[in-house]
């Protein structure tokens, strides 16, 4: 491993720690010089346990809306 790859290695962890740590994709995109589909591509990491999190967090949210309406849950039909 060279001088080169050390770099990279350490510019990939912060932006991955940067979006992971929500800030703003756009801020991070600029600091890096790419533009926020590049940095999507390269630097965020999907996996299912962030999927399984982002699911929950959107149906806890939706949820809050609903009791704050006082809309009543029907009956999820699988």
């Amino acid at each position: 491993m060279g001088f080169h790859t050390n770099l990279h290695l350490i510019r990939h962890s912060h932006a991955s720690i940067l979006v992971r740590e929500k800030e703003h994709p756009a801020e991070v995109a600029r600091r890096l010089g790419h533009d926020i589909k590049t940095l999507l591509d390269n630097y965020v990491h999907k996996n299912d346990e962030n999927a399984k999190r982002i699911a929950k967090d959107f149906e806890d949210k939706i949820m809050r809306i609903m009791e704050n309406k006082n809309v009543t849950r029907k009956p999820h039909m699988d």
